[in-house]
């Protein structure tokens, strides 16, 4: 079984930040599906620290995990969530926030190192591998050095919340494509995200 898991850590402090990205599309993923007459998402407590919600969409099944630990501990939940689903690093999409990207901004990747992101860290040691695909969404660089711990602790300014939430309904399509059919579907996906981005920007410009 497929996994998409979103980082971000628990509690109403921590809701609104730019590190619980990942939290705000599995949020909007099962809006979604449950507005749909054909689903409702049901979030409960998981075998280890962390919610999760199973989705049917034909003959394919998928799980969403948000993981109860904090950020830099998000790999204890996911390696119970891969055991008790059966699933391997490869079933995995890691939706995590990405400070060297602009907001709004989106990449998708097979695997790789953590790019100094404690929650893909944590994940890639308890997982045994950098075989671990994610979908890295842009949440600005901090405004100054070493300013990183409260940026990422800080929400978004009234100007980057309207591209976040675009950024966020994109990434939900490219994490169903995941979901139903693996990274080469949400390759694909993320293919037609990037054409569409590329002619707004075109256009943005057509009319400056």
């Amino acid at each position: 079984m497929r996994i998409l898991v979103g980082i971000g850590n628990p509690g109403p402090t921590y809701a609104a930040t730019r590190h619980n990205v990942g939290w705000f599309v599995l949020d909007a993923f099962a809006a979604d599906r449950s507005d749909s007459d054909e689903l409702c998402v049901r979030w409960e407590h998981g075998p280890g620290s962390f919610l999760t919600a199973r989705i049917t969409n034909g003959v394919n099944q998928y799980a969403l995990v948000k993981p109860l630990t904090f950020v830099n501990r998000s790999g204890e939940a996911v390696r119970i969530a891969c055991d008790a689903y059966g699933a391997e690093s490869t079933d995995v999409l890691v939706i995590v926030d990405d400070v060297h990207l602009q907001p709004g901004d989106i990449r998708l990747r097979e695997g790789g190192s953590s790019g100094g992101h404690n929650g893909m860290i944590s994940i890639i040691e308890a997982l045994g591998t950098q075989k671990v695909p994610r979908l890295r969404i842009g949440v600005g660089a901090p405004p100054r050095y070493g300013a990183l711990v409260e940026h990422v602790l800080t929400p978004f300014t009234p100007e980057e919340i309207p591209v976040i939430h675009r950024a966020v309904d994109d990434a939900v399509g490219i994490a169903a494509a995941f979901g139903n059919g693996g990274f080469a579907k949400a390759s694909d996906e993320y293919g037609l995200w990037k054409q569409r981005r590329a002619v707004s920007i075109v256009e943005s410009d057509d009319t400056a």
